[in-house]
């Protein structure tokens, strides 16, 4: 695993990763907003590194939706990081 993988909280990784995961499943692409209500990590976490070190990490990219309105869609090496967090949120009852 890489460093900037490694600064991720994991706390963090198990409400964003699988919130995207969910949201792909349905079809759905939400904004960045709507990102940030699902998973319940705060605006300021989420929008003062957090949204950079995911991407730095590899695990989403950034994606215009329309004008000013931008979404997060996992990586490959994303999307099997949030099927196994999906696991451990159901293990811990999360």
């Amino acid at each position: 695993m890489d460093d900037e993988t490694l600064r991720l909280q994991f706390g963090h990784l198990i409400r964003i990763l699988p919130t995207l995961l969910e949201f792909e499943k349905k079809g759905y692409e939400p904004s960045l907003a709507e990102i940030v209500k699902a998973s319940g990590v705060s605006e300021k976490t989420f929008f003062m590194g957090l949204k950079d070190r995911l991407i730095r990490a590899g695990l989403v990219k950034e994606e215009t939706l329309s004008y000013r309105v931008k979404t997060l869609k996992l990586t490959e090496k994303g999307r099997r990081l949030a099927e196994c967090l999906e696991k451990c949120r159901d293990v811990l009852g999360s």
